[in-house]
């Protein structure tokens, strides 16, 4: 798990959520990740949206952007 600080609070990231993170950075489409990670794409899509949930985000292009810029995913 990695820490995320958020309006001055700290939340957890954990590693399963960078890693379908890391995975969408690199081009993958939803069901590729899900096929990678052998989870049901509507588990990965819900983790998906607790990320952006965590991290003050709306699409995923500017979910990949902040994990970058904040050094969590490459």
């Amino acid at each position: 798990m990695k820490d995320l600080v958020k309006e001055g609070a700290v939340v957890e990231v954990t590693d399963r959520e960078l890693q379908i993170a890391q995975l969408l950075s690199n081009g993958n489409s939803s069901k590729v990740v899900a096929q990678t990670m052998k989870v049901n794409v509507r588990t990965m899509e819900a983790a998906i949206i607790r990320l952006k949930t965590k991290t003050d985000t709306k699409t995923v292009p500017h979910l990949i952007a902040t994990l970058i810029r904040k050094k969590l995913i490459d």
